[in-house]
């Protein structure tokens, strides 16, 4: 009897994740399908249009701007591929950002400002 099974993933974490499939009998369980690696990024792509990064890749600095015409209070999140944070920067009132590589290794992060409304980009690290 074959029974259809599924599995759903209501809030992965960022980063990179791998899966694959078994079938689980009575008496065992079979070799595992090819596996399949997926990269959650977190990012619409209507949210990448918001914000503008330059020079991307960044090399040393790189300028990030955003919509903030009344100057809110915003938080930028930097984290790496792994979902790991490597940088919070608190009350930013304008809209450009000057990111700075300092000890970044190279790699893709993703960037999130949250404040009166979230903004989501990615960068490269060269």
């Amino acid at each position: 009897m074959i029974t259809k099974t599924s599995y759903l993933f209501e809030s992965p974490e960022l980063g990179s994740h791998r899966f694959y499939v078994t079938a689980v009998y009575d008496d065992g369980e079979s070799i595992p399908s090819n596996m399949v690696e997926i990269l959650i990024s977190g990012l619409a792509e209507n949210a990448l249009s918001k914000i503008n990064i330059y020079p991307n890749p960044l090399k040393s600095i790189a300028t990030l701007e955003f919509p903030n015409p009344e100057n809110k209070d915003y938080s930028l999140t930097l984290t790496d591929i792994s979902g790991k944070t490597v940088r919070i920067q608190n009350s930013i009132t304008e809209s450009k950002i000057i990111i700075e590589k300092r000890n970044l290794r190279n790699g893709i992060y993703f960037i999130e400002l949250r404040g009166y409304k979230t903004f989501r980009a990615k960068i490269l690290i060269e």
